[in-house]
């Protein structure tokens, strides 16, 4: 079920829905997107794909902080960018003492308006989404990142961009 929350991109009316949760500290999240984005082009008119937040914080300790800030950017609409910043340069950062100055180098970067990120970082609706989005992932029994669900069937083995590919074609093709 999408809620309004939920940040998405593609077909919104699409008769197909993606919904990943994911850890931006995560190297198996960091495969899954980038095999997301190497078929993207070809499935994004076909597909609603929902990113909900399942940071595993026992084990990635930046995670949660990620997550934050990821939702602050969606507020000045960066989602997307700051979603793919915390994948593509997640060897840069992960292994990072002190986060803070790197993910604020990131703020800076996307040219948000640094004293509303600020507001919004801190602010109980950020907090709030990501704790929603992870009871989302423990009612849909999510036990790991990441869990993906196609139509609100869970998916498994589909890491590779050609794995993916396949079955949400056969999905495109049964949806008829």
């Amino acid at each position: 079920e999408v809620a309004a929350t939920d940040i998405s991109k593609g077909n919104p009316d699409a008769k197909l829905t993606l919904i990943e949760y994911s850890d931006f500290q995560c190297p198996a999240c960091r495969a899954q997107h980038r095999s997301i984005r190497k078929i993207w082009p070809q499935i994004k008119g076909s597909v609603n794909f929902v990113y909900r937040h399942f940071p595993l914080s026992n084990i990635h300790p930046h995670a949660i902080t990620a997550a934050y800030y990821a939702e602050a950017a969606a507020k000045q609409d960066k989602f997307w960018e700051m979603h793919d910043i915390f994948f593509d340069r997640q060897g840069q950062w992960a292994s990072t003492k002190e986060i803070k100055p790197v993910f604020d180098g990131y703020v800076a970067e996307l040219k948000l308006d640094k004293d509303q990120f600020d507001k919004d970082v801190a602010s109980d609706e950020v907090r709030d989404k990501v704790a929603s989005d992870i009871q989302s992932a423990k009612k849909a029994h999510a036990a790991s990142t990441p869990t993906l669900f196609l139509n609100g069937k869970l998916l498994r083995d589909v890491r590779e961009a050609d794995k993916l590919r396949a079955v949400i074609r056969q999905a495109i093709k049964d949806a008829g």
